[in-house]
């Protein structure tokens, strides 16, 4: 038989262990609901301004609420930056045709839909400090295109020679502090319509990336 403190022991040790779990859930609950109450917020605000700011909000995805909400609002501002988004879904760009500038840097994208191009009078897209190891091809299709960020990914090639021929509005291309190889490289060194920003290779493991 246990001696009668060793389970008093016990038994206040798990007392405090759900109260700690407790506190934590309720903590947790809380962060959920502020986060919820920011959007909702600038949502609202939003149907005033055109000018949607969901930027350090702890997404992990687009709420579908913000369909719901924005449905009378032609928004022309889009940032969702500062989140831990992964994907940016196919019905956002579809419900959202107006935006001309849409931010989504600082995030865990790696992609993006094919319906980006629906964006027809989208002017500047932010996809910096992302996980983009290509460029998305849809990107092509954004005629009205005038800004191009995507620094700080892990992009290697970029075709500039298409951007030539289908961005015919493009004037910058922001491509810092990613791995391009030396074909794509080779290819800044001609004459191009629009400027190009780029960081030259001096780390051996980004030459290492060409292998």
């Amino acid at each position: 038989m246990r001696p009668p403190i060793e389970e008093e022991i016990e038994a206040a040790e798990v007392e405090v262990a759900d109260n700690h779990y407790a506190a934590m859930s309720l903590v947790t609950t809380r962060i959920a609901g502020n986060a919820v109450c920011r959007v909702v917020n600038r949502c609202n605000e939003a149907q005033e301004s055109c000018n949607l700011d969901l930027s350090e909000c702890q997404l992990m995805q687009i709420p579908d609420a913000i369909y719901l909400l924005m449905q009378n609002t032609h928004l022309t501002i889009c940032d969702l930056s500062n989140n831990v988004i992964s994907k940016l879904p196919p019905k956002f760009p579809e419900r959202f045709t107006g935006i001309t500038e849409l931010n989504l840097s600082h995030n865990q994208i790696c992609k993006l839909p094919d319906q980006l191009s629906e964006m027809k009078s989208l002017q500047k897209l932010d996809i910096s400090y992302n996980s983009f190891v290509e460029l998305p091809e849809t990107i092509n299709r954004l005629s009205d295109l005038c800004t191009l960020i995507a620094s700080h990914n892990f992009i290697i090639n970029v075709d500039f020679k298409s951007f030539e021929v289908c961005l015919k509005q493009l004037k910058e291309a922001d491509f810092t502090e990613n791995p391009l190889n030396q074909p794509t490289l080779n290819m800044l060194e001609e004459k191009l319509p629009f400027r190009v920003l780029y960081t030259a290779p001096n780390d051996e493991d980004w030459r290492d990336l060409d292998n």
